[in-house]
């Protein structure tokens, strides 16, 4: 196991009849999650997968400060995913992948593109129908 996760957390139960998995970075928390953030896991991780990558979230309901000040990560409505690892080429093909998965109650975002802290940020929000691709280039 790499030495930077603490914990291997496999969520089988979530999104039936996947196989997909995911792991928790030694530092992201996702208890808190409410459901429907907790619902789209196992999707999102199959995804992922289907790229050949391993999907890993690297934030969640943590109470460190996020990006935003009233962050859907302190209501457990969002969770941040690696994208590193994935081909540059891959990266806009994971982005619809997920969004397409996601439908219009989510927004799926490449955050930080190019940059050491990269990554895909996901969250619920029913009420915000259309959402930029791209922020922090």
């Amino acid at each position: 196991m790499p030495e930077n996760f603490v914990r291997d957390i496999s969520f089988k139960s979530l999104l039936e009849p996947s196989g997909a998995e995911f792991r928790v970075k030694s530092n992201a928390c996702i208890k808190k999650l409410r459901d429907p953030m907790r619902s789209a896991l196992r999707g999102i991780a199959e995804v992922l997968e289907g790229f050949g990558v391993e999907a890993v979230i690297t934030s969640g309901t943590e109470d460190f400060k996020h990006t935003a000040k009233r962050s859907a990560h302190y209501r457990g409505d969002a969770t941040d995913w690696r994208s590193k690892t994935l081909d540059v080429a891959d990266k806009p093909k994971a982005l619809a992948a997920l969004k397409k998965l996601l439908g219009p109650d989510f927004v799926v975002i490449l955050e930080n593109k190019g940059k050491p802290q990269e990554h895909f940020h996901i969250h619920w929000s029913p009420v915000y129908h259309g959402s930029t691709t791209e922020r922090g280039a």
